[in-house]
C-alpha cells in the first residue's frame, strides 16, 4: 500500500485528492491547521517525513486572500504568507533528502507567479514577474523545487494551477458566491463583470497533479483549460441553469473588488502531450457541474 501526505487536506484541492487517492488503495496522512504537525517548524517536519517515510507528499498548503478581500501587508501577514508558502517547502525538501530520499514531492504553485504579457497567454516558458506577495512567495518556492530537483536528485515535480473550482469552495471565491445566489435566488454585488478568467474543475486539476507525480521525470506543468470566459457569462449560466435571468439578481460593483490582476491564461499543452491529461470542463459545462454538485453537497 502506498503512502501519500497531503498537506492542506481540508482546502478544496486536499480534500478532493485525498478522496481520489483512498478510492486508489492509498494511505493518505492529511495535514491541515488543526493538525498537530506545525509544517512551518522545521523538526515537526522532519518528524513527520523520518517516522513516515511516505511514497508521495503533496503540498497543497497556501495562504492566500481572494481579490474581494482587502489587501493586508502588516509584518504579521507577511511572515505567515513566507512560513507557509515557502519556509515549510524548503522544510520538506530538505527533509526528504535526509531521511526519505525515494520520496515524491509535489508543489501546487499558482497563475498569480505571472504579471502580464502582452497576449495574455502563459506557458511553462513565461519568466516569472509576479505583482503581489503571493505570486512572489510562489515562485520562491518554485525556484526551490528546481534547486533540490537539479542539485540533490529529489523528485520535486510543481504544478502552476490556474483557476479551479468544485462545490468545496467557500462563498469568499466568487465561483460560490454566484452559484449560492443562484440556489437561493437572491441578490447579489461582483466586482467586474467584464473580468477574464481561465476556469476549470477542481477534480480534474487533482487528477492532473498526480499524472504529473507519476512522470518519469520531474518537471514543472501549467494545469489549465486554456479557454477564456468572462465573469459575466458564467453568472449568466449558472443563472440561466437555474431557470432565472441574471440581470435580475446580480449588479455589478466595483468598489468591492480590491485588486484587479491581469487576463491569464494558460497554455496546457506541456501537460497534455507529456501525461495525456486533458481538461474536459470549462465553460457552460463548469457552471452546470458546479450547481449539480453544490445542491447534492447542501442536500447531504
Amino acid at each position: 500500500m502506498k503512502t501519500a501526505v497531503i498537506l492542506g487536506s481540508l482546502g478544496q484541492d486536499g480534500r478532493i485528492l485525498e478522496g481520489q487517492l483512498k478510492q486508489q488503495g492509498y494511505k493518505v496522512i492529511g495535514i491541515d491547521r488543526n493538525h498537530q504537525v506545525d509544517i512551518c517548524k522545521p523538526k515537526a517536519v522532519k518528524d513527520l517525513i523520518s517516522n513516515t517515510r511516505p511514497d508521495e507528499v503533496y503540498h497543497f498548503a497556501a495562504f492566500h486572500q481572494s481579490s474581494e478581500e482587502e489587501v493586508s501587508e502588516t509584518p504579521e501577514f507577511k511572515e505567515k504568507s513566507h512560513d507557509v508558502n515557502v519556509a515549510s517547502v524548503q522544510y520538506f525538501l530538505e527533509a526528504i533528502k535526509m531521511y526519505s530520499p525515494t520520496s515524491k514531492f509535489f508543489y501546487a504553485s499558482s497563475s498569480h507567479i505571472f504579471g502580464e504579457n502582452k497576449d495574455g497567454i502563459q506557458s511553462e516558458e513565461t519568466p516569472f514577474n509576479p505583482t503581489t506577495a503571493y505570486g512572489e512567495n510562489k515562485a520562491k518556492a518554485m525556484s526551490l523545487c528546481r534547486h533540490y530537483r537539479n542539485a540533490h536528485n529529489i523528485f520535486a515535480c510543481v504544478a502552476i494551477f490556474y483557476t479551479h473550482e468544485s462545490c468545496y469552495r467557500s462563498e469568499k471565491f466568487l465561483s460560490q458566491k454566484v452559484v449560492q445566489a443562484a440556489l437561493r435566488k437572491e441578490p447579489i454585488s461582483v466586482g467586474d463583470l467584464s473580468a477574464v478568467v481561465d476556469w476549470g474543475y477542481a477534480p480534474e486539476y487533482t487528477q492532473a497533479a498526480q499524472s504529473i507525480m507519476h512522470t518519469l521525470i520531474p518537471e514543472d506543468f501549467i494545469i489549465a483549460t486554456g479557454h477564456k470566459m468572462t465573469v459575466q457569462d458564467f453568472v449568466a449560466e449558472t443563472f440561466s441553469s437555474c431557470n432565472l435571468n441574471w440581470k435580475d439578481y446580480v449588479r455589478e460593483n466595483k468598489e468591492i473588488l480590491k485588486r484587479k490582476g491581469p487576463v491569464r491564461i494558460g497554455n496546457p499543452s506541456k501537460i497534455k502531450r507529456v501525461t495525456g491529461w486533458i481538461p474536459k470542463t470549462f465553460g457552460q459545462a463548469l457552471a452546470k457541474i458546479l450547481l449539480q454538485t453544490t445542491k447534492e453537497l447542501k442536500d447531504k
